[in-house]
């Protein structure tokens, strides 16, 4: 007989592949995200319905204890996901501080002249709504 959390936890990781692909189509999850998040619900589906594969995984890494080796794999995992999260937003962070730069740039070399990025900026006094005051 099934326990309560193998129905529950394999139906919840279903409907979460399903999202994952909706939002893959949508283009909102990319390729690579939609992969690496459908392998984490499927394998958390997996040991759920299946709790003795959990050992199997226990021989693999060399840890005897299975609860163990579960709790080692799902850190290793989170800590991949944090530190991927982390280089993306550096590199985000990056490329913001060189757009930023290069619209100074702009600024200074034109000085008397608005340029289109900034012409639709929140503090354009076009778009401001205490403008017409």
């Amino acid at each position: 007989m099934l326990a309560l959390y193998q129905i529950f936890i394999p139906l919840l990781c279903l409907a979460m592949i399903i999202g994952n692909w909706t939002r893959h189509r949508t283009g909102e999850l990319n390729r690579r995200g939609f992969i690496i998040w459908s392998l984490i619900w499927l394998f958390l589906g997996i040991f759920a319905l299946f709790p003795e594969t959990s050992s199997m995984v226990a021989r693999v890494t060399g840890i005897k204890n299975s609860f163990s080796a579960l709790t080692v794999t799902a850190f290793l995992v989170l800590f991949y996901l944090v530190f991927h999260g982390f280089r993306r937003m550096e590199r985000m962070n990056r490329e913001l501080t060189k757009i930023v730069r290069n619209h100074a740039l702009l600024d200074i070399k034109n000085p008397g002249k608005r340029n289109k990025a900034r012409a639709y900026s929140p503090e354009s006094p076009k778009t401001s709504k205490h403008a017409s005051k």
